[in-house]
């Protein structure tokens, strides 16, 4: 106990990694926890009672961790800690990764020197500095800005109100590109003037983006740039003419005696192109050795995607990828999904009859989920005798337990990553 009438003690596990804590108890009844141990080279599970010396600071050793693993002599230096309800003095320059919410900020000023005003957001603390003037400059160009953004701001409403409340940064500039999310309507055409005009003076973009569309002076046909980079035209049906020069139009109404002059219209067109094309038998003969065989005995090459339910009732061997849908094997449950992955869990050296747990983020995973744990040798070092489960402790969350069910401790942590694969039914 100090001269405040604080008590000071120690418990042999519990805390963030279940090694042990030191804690304070102040004379409202107020705990605080003021170290955790992890049970690795800081020590584990303190027995003896502490010391505190002249400064407060507090002293105590360990039953096991450490670089042997029995045991460490630790010190609290209590004059390193921070009060949360305020009155600390700090020494040095402080960082702070976030934001900073004051009522005032009261000070000479040195401190701020270096103020970001277009970081300082409308609604900030009063300012109150006095100092030399370059810092009194710096706040004054601070609150500037804030007075600035506030009116920019104000303006925007303004804009957004005789705009119909709608956003000015939601319009169309008539000065840059823009860029539009979702499906655009055009108003339809008219017989005073059409919906949509691309004038034919223009020139091929040097570097087009796939879905560009474009029109030029040197060439009538509307060009496009595809999915694969390449840049295409779009052909007129006059383009399109068979060896004997008549048009192939969508028009024709073809009977069974038509059938094999427009084939043979088409076979002609494609020869000069340069393409080779069979005669019709040979063109089904080689379709009908594409297809799979119902009754069994196919061999697939390739990825294959299933977008439906399988059954499977003898064997499968799967050597691309199966995907959407479920599978049922034998007559057994259906699995819906299958998710798989690795995690690191940093357990401590466990004592007997001891548990050790951690939590990760294992997207899509739920409650009652089977799973199952591919633990490597190195986190089966002993001595003693270890089980490793895991669970489904809330939605995406996963758990993993390692216990040591022997009598025995375990001198050093085990290592290395488990695999937890987990079946959706």
């Amino acid at each position: 106990m100090d001269a405040a009438g604080n008590l000071y003690g120690a418990t042999i596990q519990g805390g963030a990694r279940t090694s042990g804590i030191v804690f304070k108890i102040d004379t409202s009844n107020n705990e605080t926890v003021l170290y955790s141990f992890t049970g690795g080279g800081d020590g584990g599970g303190p027995k003896a009672g502490l010391v505190m010396d002249a400064t407060g600071n507090l002293y105590g050793t360990t039953s096991s961790g450490g670089s042997g693993g029995r045991g460490t002599v630790f010190k609290i230096q209590m004059n390193q800690y921070a009060v949360l309800n305020g009155g600390n003095i700090f020494n040095g320059n402080q960082t702070v990764n976030g934001n900073v919410s004051a009522t005032d900020v009261l000070g000479n000023g040195n401190g701020l020197t270096d103020l970001n005003a277009a970081s300082i957001a409308s609604g900030t603390a009063n300012i109150n500095i006095s100092g030399n003037a370059a810092t009194a400059n710096s706040a004054t160009n601070a609150m500037n800005a804030v007075n600035s953004v506030n009116a920019v701001n104000a303006l925007n409403a303004i804009n957004a109100s005789n705009l119909g409340g709608v956003s000015a940064t939601s319009y169309a500039r008539l000065d840059i590109a823009n860029f539009f999310l979702g499906e655009q309507t055009l108003a339809a055409s008219t017989t005073g003037s059409a919906s949509l005009n691309i004038p034919n003076t223009g020139v091929a973009p040097s570097s087009p983006l796939m879905g560009d569309l474009w029109l030029t002076a040197a060439d009538a046909h509307f060009q496009f740039r595809d999915l694969n980079g390449t840049t295409q035209k779009l052909a007129f049906l006059s383009d399109i003419t068979s060896q004997d020069s008549q048009i192939l139009t969508t028009a024709e109404n073809y009977t069974n005696t038509q059938v094999g002059t427009e084939m043979t219209r088409a076979e002609m067109a494609e020869a000069s192109l340069g393409t080779a094309i069979g005669n019709e038998t040979a063109r089904a003969e080689a379709a009908e050795a594409t297809k799979a065989n119902l009754s069994g005995g196919n061999s697939f090459s390739g990825n294959q995607s299933i977008n439906g339910s399988a059954t499977v009732t003898g064997n499968e061997t799967v050597s691309g990828n199966s995907a959407t849908g479920s599978l049922t094997v034998g007559g057994g449950a259906t699995i819906t999904a299958h998710m798989s992955a690795l995690f690191n869990p940093n357990f401590p050296a466990l004592h007997p009859a001891t548990c050790a747990t951690a939590s990760f983020t294992f997207t899509g995973i739920s409650d009652g989920d089977t799973m199952a744990l591919g633990v490597p040798n190195a986190r089966m070092v002993g001595p003693g005798n270890f089980v490793y489960t895991a669970w489904s402790s809330a939605s995406n969350t996963i758990t993993i337990q390692a216990c040591n069910v022997s009598g025995t401790s375990q001198h050093t942590a085990g290592t290395g990553s488990i695999r937890v694969d987990v079946w959706k039914h």
